[in-house]
């Protein structure tokens, strides 16, 4: 091969060693089918308002379903939020906002149960609180501390009256997921980023398997749940 095309290829493979774990997150949004969006559609509802939180933004994941302007809020500056906080100790007043939104964080707060009183205590009354947590998941990034049962859920959320609850993605998601992670974990660097890419467009289909049981309570094995609840 010509040195040229060698060059060529390490910048592709520089590109994706620096930005592997973005790769990758970005790539498990293909293995990931909702089986409900009640929380983005909950949020949703609040286009006219410029008072919604989404609590812990991240890299902005799954953005594509969210029809509002939100206040992003995270710990992590390089995701650029508008407002660098922490979750625990929310630089906001009380009753600030009048819809929260949260997607996949509280599995990476230590306290997640302050967090839900923060929640309480910015969030206006009637306004709603919308959570998505993993169940069935594997672990990713260092900060990975929790995972919860709907039960789980209710009880965190126990201050606010329950609109909806329940399975958000089914156990073919978490299959998926899962297989694709395993197999990447036997490399590094550029070839663990370049890997589970490769992997996540091979296996995704199997995630439209959760067609099949999207009638059935298939809690025990849920990829991921969620609660919709309203501050009285």
């Amino acid at each position: 091969m010509k040195r040229r095309e060698w060059m060529k290829i390490n910048r592709i493979m520089d590109v994706l060693e620096k930005t592997g774990y973005r790769v990758l997150t970005y790539s498990y949004t293909l293995a990931v089918r909702w089986r409900d969006k009640s929380i983005f559609d909950t949020v949703n509802e609040y286009k006219d308002s410029s008072l919604v939180l989404n609590l812990g933004s991240g890299p902005g994941l799954f953005d594509q379903y969210i029809e509002v302007d939100m206040l992003n809020l995270d710990i992590d500056e390089s995701n650029s939020p508008d407002v660098v906080g922490d979750a625990h100790d929310m630089p906001f007043a009380e009753e600030s906002f009048e819809c929260i939104f949260c997607n996949a964080v509280l599995e990476h707060v230590p306290r997640p149960w302050v967090v839900a009183s923060e929640i309480g205590r910015v969030l206006k009354r009637g306004g709603h609180v919308c959570v998505n947590v993993p169940f069935l998941q594997v672990g990713h990034t260092q900060h990975d501390y929790y995972r919860f049962t709907v039960e789980g859920l209710r009880t965190l959320f126990s201050d606010f009256k329950e609109i909806k609850s329940g399975v958000s993605a089914g156990p073919f998601s978490f299959v998926t997921v899962f297989i694709s992670s395993y197999i990447s974990s036997f490399f590094s660097g550029r070839a663990r980023s370049l890997v589970g890419l490769i992997i996540n467009f091979i296996v995704f289909p199997l995630k439209y398997l959760d067609i099949v049981i999207r009638n059935k309570n298939m809690g025990e094995f849920a990829d991921a749940v969620y609660f919709v609840g309203i501050k009285e």
